[in-house]
Order: structure tokens, then C-alpha cells, then sequence
């Protein structure tokens, strides 16, 4: 088993309406890289079009790509990349899912475009906002370059969660496989010949009712994670990836961080869980040194 650590690296506090976003929160990204990198640890940076079209940061993450302490890859916010609509502006949280074909390529192209210009070559992983995969986005991630997705969240569904005005909710992830696999344009929930691998987020049952996602909510313990690799080993999963968001490492830039105490637990917890796995020879990997 290996370790991949992703990063949904966006704006502070996402339900603030585009044009009054801040980007606070990528002052901290480098004590964070600095954590993992401890432990031997190589986070998977998942960009949003107003990460990579900040100047300061994209130079920054750009190195860590270039020298293979991190990777950069694509994370599709449809309310901040362009072209924005209406919605939009109004912040309505769409599911990337829910757009139309033809808007969703030009977002994506935008986003790519964008991601490329800061990198100096294409990113090869991605994940959609709000978890929001859909059967039309395949081959649209296939044709931009990329090769693996991580949107897919086993046993979650997202349609009570509303989106597009009018809209289909999010997606419905029960029933998706827990290891890797190489996503059908069909039903993004089943192995298929796409030509994209997903690589699912690590939620496992710890209980007979309690599903468990390896990340740090306000209640989330050492003891949680451990039980979640402990599950993960037993299930023989080839990675467990643990998931944060970037305005999850400073103090109000996310709901589930808004206090020093709570920044204070969670960097408790995630240190302690990185020094367990590397004390269990557990390697790192990026998204897109992911395999079957």
C-alpha cells in the first residue's frame, strides 16, 4: 500500500461569491508541503483557475512540480473559472456534472490552459468540484490529456445536495468500486475502457452503519485514521488517500476550521497519523503514479 495526499487547493471559504474570494490560505501551503516532505510524503496539489492565476503561488507550486516534491494537477470550480454565466456570479455552487456539454469544455479548457501556462505542460490529474464527475465529462478529461481522476467518493451520494438552479443534485457514488479503476463513459461508478483511471477517495465502513473518509473533520481522532488504514489494509487497497482542503490550514477559512483549537487538532492528527504511516514504511505517491 501507498499514501497519496491530495490537495483541493482553492480560494478561502468557497460559498463567498466569485469577486470576493480571497487567497489567504496559500500562505500556509508551504508548512504543509514541509509536514509531508517529513514524513517522505509527495502531496497532489488540485488547482482551481484562481490558484493558477495567482502569480505568486503558481511560482511556488510550479517548483514543487518541477522538482518532484509535489504534483500539480486540476481541480474545476465552475463558479470561479471562466466563462462565467450568470449563475455564476451569483455564486450558485453548480456540480461540474450538471453543465452542459459544450460549456463544460470550454471551463475545462480554461482551467487546463491556465494550469499549463503556469506549469509549462499539461496536468494529467484532476478532480471535480463538489465531488461532481460525470459520464460526459470522460472523454472531454481524455481528449484535454489528463489520465487519472480522483471525484469518485464510494458509498456517498450527492443528490440531495443542491447545485444548478433547477439542476439534478450531485452524483450518486454507491455501488463504485474502493481500489483503482479505469472509469466506463457509461457509468462513471464502473470499470469501463475509457482510457482514465480513477482513483476513488478512501471511505470505508468502520461500522455496519458508519462510513468513515480519511481526512479531519472538527471530531475526527488519531484513532480514526488509524482504524480507517487499519480497514484499508485488511480490505487490500493498493492506496488510501487522505484528502484536505488548502483554506482547511488556516483559522477561518473553512467551516470546519474556525478556531486556533481546531487548526491546532488538526495538525495534531494529521502529524501523528503521517509519522504512523512512515513508521509503517507506508511510501507516498502522486495522483498520477497511481495504477491498477
Amino acid at each position: 500500500m501507498k499514501c497519496i495526499i491530495t490537495v483541493d487547493t482553492e480560494a478561502d471559504n468557497q460559498w463567498k461569491k466569485p469577486g470576493t474570494q480571497t487567497l489567504k490560505n496559500l500562505e500556509y501551503l508551504p508548512g504543509f508541503q514541509e509536514l509531508c516532505a517529513r514524513y517522505g510524503f509527495t502531496p497532489t496539489y488540485l488547482v482551481t483557475y484562481e490558484v493558477a492565476n495567482n502569480l505568486s503561488i503558481a511560482s511556488v507550486l510550479k517548483t514543487w512540480h518541477t522538482t518532484g516534491v509535489a504534483e500539480v494537477g486540476a481541480h474545476l470550480h465552475p463558479w470561479t473559472t471562466p466563462p462565467l454565466s450568470e449563475e455564476d456570479y451569483q455564486g450558485v455552487q453548480t456540480f461540474p456534472h450538471e453543465l452542459a456539454t459544450d460549456v463544460l469544455e470550454q471551463k475545462l479548457l480554461a482551467l487546463t490552459e491556465k494550469i499549463t501556462a503556469m506549469l509549462g505542460e499539461r496536468p494529467t490529474s484532476f478532480r471535480a468540484g463538489r465531488w461532481g464527475l460525470g459520464e460526459h465529462m470522460v472523454p472531454l478529461l481524455v481528449r484535454l490529456g489528463y489520465t487519472v481522476d480522483s471525484s469518485v467518493t464510494p458509498y456517498i451520494n450527492w443528490k440531495g445536495f443542491k447545485g444548478k438552479e433547477n439542476g439534478t443534485g450531485g452524483p450518486d457514488f454507491r455501488g463504485a468500486p474502493l481500489k483503482p479503476y479505469v472509469v466506463s463513459a457509461q457509468d462513471v461508478r464502473t470499470v469501463g475502457s475509457s482510457g482514465l483511471l480513477e482513483v476513488p477517495m478512501t471511505i470505508v465502513r468502520t461500522g455496519f452503519f458508519r462510513k468513515r473518509w480519511c481526512r479531519i473533520f472538527p471530531e475526527t481522532t488519531f484513532a480514526d485514521l488509524r482504524q480507517i488504514y487499519a480497514v484499508a489494509k485488511r480490505k487490500k487497497l493498493p492506496y488510501i488517500q487522505f484528502m484536505i482542503h488548502s483554506s482547511e490550514l488556516m483559522v477561518g477559512g473553512s467551516p470546519y476550521v474556525k478556531t486556533l483549537a481546531q487548526l491546532s487538532h488538526l495538525t495534531v492528527v494529521l502529524e501523528r497519523f503521517l509519522s504512523y504511516l512512515h513508521d509503517d514504511r507506508i511510501e507516498g505517491a502522486t495522483l498520477s503514479q497511481a495504477d491498477l
